[in-house]
């Protein structure tokens, strides 16, 4: 019995002995022998196989999948950098830099926000482009015409969806001159400087005798009213 199947021949003998090479050796041939030609890919008598293109479901579920694990990666990456911002030593010494690493310096107002749980906004123009915890208990004032420190009270904000009463605020103008602060941390002061940036001061006596010799009280500047 000879059988034809997917360019194969499959050969079926029941009971029947070969003799190969005139010798006496014989051998019993399966019943399910499969003979493949040079030209066949897939030959098996079980399995039929053929190319067949993604169909929109599969494709909606890789776009699905993909979406999914940009997301997380997005999210990952942004999370990740704001905290390497702030442990990379921003801190009320070096907050200065935060402005003059802004694109909008020295072309647009920059104002920074911070509410008294150590979170910071970052405002250009009234839009907030960036924001950071900055780990340190801040206390703004103001230097009076007699040279006394009066406590700033900022009225109450609302910037996107927060809203909060800023424990201090810092500013730079279009120019690049800072708008002159004083602020205490514990027993540090520290006095914003139009043009030389952030001021440490270990009392505040020094830092007033640095503000009076420099010739930028803030009184001056507008800052103290």
């Amino acid at each position: 019995m000879r059988t034809t199947l997917m360019g194969g021949v499959l050969e079926a003998e029941n009971g029947k002995r070969k003799t190969e090479n005139g010798k006496g050796s014989k051998e019993r041939l399966s019943p399910f022998t499969v003979h493949c030609s040079p030209f066949t890919v897939h030959c098996s008598p079980f399995t039929v196989r053929r190319n067949r293109a993604f169909t929109l479901v599969e494709l909606l579920i890789v776009l699905l999948l993909m979406g999914i694990v940009y997301g997380i990666a997005f999210n990952t990456v942004l999370g990740k950098t704001s905290k390497e911002k702030g442990e990379e030593g921003v801190s009320l010494a070096t907050i200065d830099r935060v402005f003059k690493e802004s694109p909008a310096y020295k072309s647009k107002r920059i104002d920074l926000f911070c509410s008294d749980r150590m979170k910071c906004y970052l405002s250009v123009e009234g839009n907030v482009t960036t924001t950071f915890d900055l780990m340190q208990p801040v206390v703004a004032y103001r230097l009076n015409p007699d040279e006394t420190l009066q406590i700033v009270d900022y009225p109450h904000i609302r910037l996107g969806r927060e809203e909060f009463s800023p424990a201090y605020i810092l500013s730079c103008r279009k120019n690049g001159l800072f708008v002159p602060a004083i602020l205490r941390s514990v027993d540090t002061w520290y006095y914003l400087h139009p043009f030389l940036g952030m001021k440490t001061f270990s009392d505040s006596v020094s830092m007033v005798s640095f503000i009076r010799r420099s010739d930028y009280l803030p009184d001056k500047a507008g800052y103290a009213q």
